[in-house]
């Protein structure tokens, strides 16, 4: 009832949420991670939550996605250091029972933010740390770091826009920053108004954007 009322789950915890996350294409699986490393899941819309394996024993999960249509797919992140080798971005394909490292060649850096792009949800995945942002495009075997233009600052949290393939980051200290298209994209359009359609490649947007202001420029 847009939050006019609320009502306990019925699983206490001795250590407080860290982070919680409902599955976007099933309302009544929910995911949740607690400061004393617990990993709890429910199957009923967060009336009941049961213990599931953690992604790391012990370790404090900073942030929980869930596939966009598959509800038993959930990417988790460690808040901490984990010492070598790495171990700081998981994956499981069975609803939380096992786990996965893709940490892939990332540093021992927490990671404190996630998300994933809906349209390649197993392989393009972005991630905040306490050293900017990383990006992969393989699933995790290997992570890039996205920090052109950024400052190297710790980055609390992340969102993309999947529509226009906008990545946005909230920094400790350095404001809000943005990335304009993370992920390569075709669009059709009429761009010189004659009734035709065609398609660019948001590279070539881009370009074309610069070169419209230089010229601007050059005219004042």
């Amino acid at each position: 009832n847009s939050a006019g009322s609320w009502t306990a789950a019925t699983m206490s915890t001795s250590s407080a949420i860290t982070y919680i996350a409902e599955a976007p294409s099933n309302g009544n699986i929910v995911y949740a991670a607690t400061s004393g490393g617990s990993f709890i899941k429910s199957t009923d819309g967060a009336v009941n939550f049961s213990t599931m394996t953690a992604p790391l024993a012990g370790a404090r999960v900073s942030t929980i996605v869930v596939h966009p249509t598959d509800a038993n797919t959930v990417f988790a992140a460690i808040g901490v250091f984990s010492g070598s080798p790495s171990r700081h971005v998981y994956k499981s394909t069975d609803g939380a029972s096992t786990w996965t490292s893709i940490t892939g060649n990332l540093p021992d850096i927490p990671v404190t933010a996630m998300v994933i792009d809906p349209t390649a949800p197993t392989t393009t995945i972005m991630i905040g740390t306490d050293l900017g942002v990383y990006i992969t495009r393989d699933g995790g075997a290997t992570w890039t770091p996205f920090n052109n233009g950024l400052p190297l600052t710790a980055i609390h949290d992340l969102k993309y826009n999947a529509s226009t393939g906008a990545l946005v980051a909230a920094t400790h200290g350095r404001g809000v920053w943005r990335a304009f298209p993370i992920v390569p994209r075709t669009i059709a359009y009429d761009f010189n108004g004659d009734g035709t359609r065609s398609e660019k490649h948001t590279s070539e947007l881009q370009s074309l954007a610069y070169l419209v202001c230089r010229l601007l420029l050059e005219k004042k």
